[in-house]
């Protein structure tokens, strides 16, 4: 959501110096959310991860984290921007260009959420919570 919302705000370019020191200091205001997100979505991933894998995988699976979530990340971005600067004139680019890299980011984002829905809870956890039921009934 804070990538997609980066593609909307104004910039001194398109709108003028009012508009465009708010843009800026709400792009940065996003980018700090976003940045709490990234950092959470990667210890949950990690924690799923330890507990689905199994232990002579572990370390192989878990380096998956940050190969995809750096290099990954930055190989498809770069690619995106390169396509978008190689359709575009320098000129769209600077007016409205820059957006769509932001915009196009609805797509991975749905792709995942989709992919979210069908993750099975791992065998850990629904332990923890039977546990959990049970001394709750134990105590009723």
């Amino acid at each position: 959501v804070t990538t997609l919302l980066q593609g909307v705000l104004p910039s001194f370019y398109c709108c003028g110096e009012g508009w465009g020191w708010f843009g800026l200091v709400v792009m940065l205001l996003l980018r700090v959310l976003q940045g709490l997100s990234a950092g959470g979505e990667l210890s949950t991933a990690a924690v799923y991860i330890t507990e689905v894998s199994p232990r002579g995988q572990l370390g192989f699976n878990l380096s998956w984290i940050s190969l995809t979530g750096a290099f990954g990340a930055w190989s498809v971005a770069s690619l995106v921007v390169f396509l978008f600067q190689t359709a575009l004139t320098k000129e769209q680019m600077l007016l409205w260009g820059w957006r769509l890299p932001y915009l196009s980011s609805i797509i991975p984002g749905a792709a995942v959420l989709l992919g979210r829905r069908y993750l099975e809870e791992t065998p850990d956890f629904e332990e923890l919570v039977r546990a959990k039921a049970e001394q709750e009934n134990n105590l009723s």
